[in-house]
């Protein structure tokens, strides 16, 4: 393990972006628009490294904080440093620096960051089998991680520094006499070079290494930023916010849209409407005509298959009707297409009690189901003789299917009362 040497030639901090130039501050990230990621890889060279043994899970934080205070060549509050730490893991791998080696003009182009660490952080999150040894060689060092369990975090973490002088083969050297001083062997996994390829809305940074995409969730890159973990905090929940704040102008944009499609199609609905109200308008005298047409056919059936038999109804109520009371006027009809007749009659008479007893002898008859009375006789009249005449309707409904031609046979004439004939 290495402390920071003050002497050392430093690398200048990489920021990567997918789109824009290094060079180029990013803008803070707005709700409104989909501004450029960017992620601060920063030189191993100006890092330490820790194992620091963790007994409780539920207190990583506290012990890695604990462990640094005690341990760390500087003060906690003068230390901008982060961790890696697995559940299950008897300890976790701590990485940490001097805030003093980095000067104001490069931190204040953080806040624009989505993620601040050291470059060999992005060589942990991948997992690592027991003996994996991950090598990664910058300008001015050599960072080797080596994992001697499978429990997914490195027991050995050394970053060594190198003269920026040097040449390939003895950054070579150099490499091969680390390894065997540290008893590794040669064979190692090469981890050099580092680049962002996105991050979506929730967090989650993709990052291209080694030939491979390494993703690094946001939980996990909270804890690998070597930043203030209050302020990390506040990141992330104003992150939280944007992403709600973004689905909620999404949502009423959609919204929106869709009202407007909608009005658009309740427009044209309604100048549909009133052209079919106007084609209903223009065809309505069509339609009447053929409403005629239909109740005309419709009446030519119901006479031809249930004709109104006048005379047969005649003939029935005349079987009984006195000689003194006389029809004037009749209306024939049908009740509901069916062989149910009935005989609406004005008659006259030279007596109320005559009309009662015309009554009682309809009622008598087979035939007739119900006679009724209009109830409002008028004497209007009188005939040669000087009586009066009276004047009367009468509502004789038939039976069912007793008005049939083949049913009415001619019968002796009635016996009629010798009241003396009306005028």
């Amino acid at each position: 393990m290495t402390t920071p040497d003050d002497t050392t030639t430093e690398e200048a901090p990489v920021d990567i972006s997918a789109d824009i130039a290094p060079e180029t501050p990013a803008p803070g990230r707005s709700f409104f628009s989909a501004q450029p990621r960017y992620a601060a890889l920063l030189p191993n060279s100006r890092f330490f490294t820790r194992i620091v043994p963790i007994t409780e899970e539920a207190s990583v934080t506290e012990q890695v904080d604990l462990a640094l205070e005690t341990n760390s060549p500087f003060p906690l509050s003068q230390l901008y440093h982060g961790f890696y730490w697995l559940p299950g893991s008897p300890h976790a791998l701590v990485f940490a620096a001097y805030r003093k080696r980095f000067p104001a003009e490069e931190t204040q182009l953080w806040p624009a960051d989505e993620i601040v660490l050291p470059a060999l952080a992005i060589a942990l999150v991948v997992p690592a089998a027991a003996g994996t040894v991950r090598l990664s060689i910058a300008p001015d060092s050599i960072t080797v991680l080596h994992w001697s369990d499978d429990l997914g975090v490195p027991t050995q973490a050394v970053i060594e520094p190198l003269a920026a002088d040097l040449s390939d083969s003895d950054r070579a050297a150099a490499r091969d006499q680390l390894l065997h001083r540290l008893g590794l062997g040669t064979s190692f996994e090469d981890w050099s070079q580092a680049e962002l390829l996105r991050m979506n809305d929730a967090g989650d940074l993709t990052f291209s290494v080694a030939d491979q995409e390494v993703k690094v969730p946001a939980e996990l890159a909270a804890i690998l930023d070597i930043r203030d973990k209050f302020e990390m905090a506040e990141r992330t929940r104003l992150r939280r916010r944007d992403v709600w704040l973004w689905r909620t102008a999404l949502a009423s944009a959609a919204l929106l849209v869709l009202c407007a499609v909608g009005q658009t199609a309740l427009h044209f609905s309604q100048s549909g409407l009133v052209q079919r109200q106007a084609v209903l308008k223009n065809n309505e005298p069509l339609v009447n005509l053929v409403k005629d047409a239909d109740t005309a056919v419709k009446e030519i059936s119901q006479r031809t298959t249930h004709p109104l038999l006048p005379m047969e109804m005649l003939y029935l109520v005349g079987k009984v009707r006195p000689d003194n009371t006389l029809f004037t006027q009749a209306a024939f009809q049908t009740i509901n297409s069916a062989n149910a007749y009935v005989l609406q009659a004005t008659i006259r008479t030279i007596s109320l009690s005559e009309t009662e007893s015309f009554i009682t002898a309809l009622t008598a008859l087979p035939e007739i189901a119900t006679v009724t009375e209009s109830g409002n006789a008028q004497q209007n009249s009188t005939n040669a003789d000087g009586v009066p005449l009276w004047t009367d309707r009468l509502n004789i409904t038939f039976k069912p299917d007793s008005v049939l031609p083949e049913k009415i046979t001619p019968d002796a004439p009635a016996t009629s009362t010798s009241s003396p004939p009306p005028a």
